[in-house]
């Protein structure tokens, strides 16, 4: 399975407990990775993440993508899809 199912394997409650243990150092990189069944570089880019959301106070959106991710339409065929 590839990193990105992580969604589909774990509950964004269950992944916050693990980042949030992994952050406070009291689990191993490798035992992070292997509860979240990913790599070491993508523990650490989801950890990133995870700590700028906790930052903003969007801890429960941990999945959401925020607003500028998005791919946008032009104005114009926006309003000719609407």
């Amino acid at each position: 399975m590839g990193d990105h199912q992580i969604r589909k394997r774990h509950s964004s409650e269950f992944v916050g407990e693990v980042l949030e243990t992994f952050n406070e150092k009291t689990m191993t990189e490798e035992m992070a990775c292997e509860l979240l069944r990913i790599k070491r570089a993508r523990l650490y880019k989801l950890r990133r993440d995870w700590l700028r959301r906790k930052r903003g106070g969007e801890v429960s959106q941990l999945w959401n993508r925020p607003q500028g991710d998005f791919r946008r339409f032009s104005e114009e065929i926006e309003d000719w899809l609407h």
